[in-house]
């Protein structure tokens, strides 16, 4: 029987992003271009995929500020992006990518990011409480608060209140702390004016991996030979495929 094809059983990790980037400032990846960042030397960027592979660690070092005070817990992510859209993500994130099996990733708790718009994003607005709800969860803390939109949300003097209504009052039996799943952007047809296309899934430590997730590497044929050395040092099986960038462009 067939299955549907929009997610991958590959989730994948480009180590080119560029350097010294305020993503708080970053809505959608042609802001990128727009404030001149660029991908990593692809000599870095293999060197620091080689890295992975030697260490079987993807480390968890980003961050991402919301807004005002409000960051996320360090992270490392990967991708759920189907083979044939990868293209797509180099001029924003390089040519080097590491793909691990999706069972891999679901066993060491990575979880999807909720992506939110900033023109359409809902708060919270003390009201009355909804009644039934609590029911659900016990006794609450708080009341639960009925939800409207707020036009500037990111510079609302009540977002931060608002957000607090979401994961501290009633609703944390449900939300908790995962505000660090969280990613604001804008949502376009266009490829470039939106983050919700890269599907990302985040793990709030490191992830540490063994030679069988990983299900394969891509990177232009000048970096194979240096990878493929580094997959023989370090015990990797012959079953990973390495796949050169060039023959993604071309198939």
């Amino acid at each position: 029987m067939s299955r549907q094809r929009y997610f991958s059983k590959v989730y994948w990790h480009f180590t080119g992003s560029p350097e010294d980037t305020d993503w708080s400032l970053i809505k959608k990846p042609a802001d990128l271009r727009a404030q001149g960042k660029r991908p990593k030397r692809l000599s870095k960027a293999t060197d620091i995929l080689c890295k992975i592979l030697e260490s079987k660690t993807l480390l968890a070092t980003c961050r991402e500020k919301l807004f005002r005070d409000l960051v996320t817990d360090e992270f490392c992510c990967v991708c759920d992006i189907p083979i044939k859209d990868l293209t797509t993500h180099a001029p924003y994130y390089g040519k080097v990518a590491i793909g691990f099996s999706a069972e891999a990733v679901y066993r060491a708790g990575f979880n999807p990011v909720l992506y939110l718009s900033d023109d359409n994003i809902i708060l919270g607005v003390a009201s009355d409480p909804i009644g039934e709800a609590d029911d659900l969860i016990g006794e609450a803390d708080e009341p639960f608060y009925t939800l409207e939109p707020s036009e500037n949300f990111a510079e609302s003097a009540s977002a931060v209140e608002s957000l607090g209504y979401l994961f501290y009052g009633s609703t944390k039996a449900f939300f908790g702390e995962n505000y660090h799943y969280l990613k604001f952007t804008t949502f376009d047809v266009n490829d470039d004016h939106s983050f919700y296309r890269e599907r990302e899934w985040r793990l709030l430590r490191d992830f540490r991996f063994a030679v069988e997730d990983v299900e394969a590497i891509l990177a232009p044929k000048s970096q194979l030979k240096k990878i493929r050395d580094t997959l023989a040092k370090n015990g990797y099986p012959d079953s990973i495929s390495l796949l050169s960038w060039e023959f993604l462009e071309r198939a």
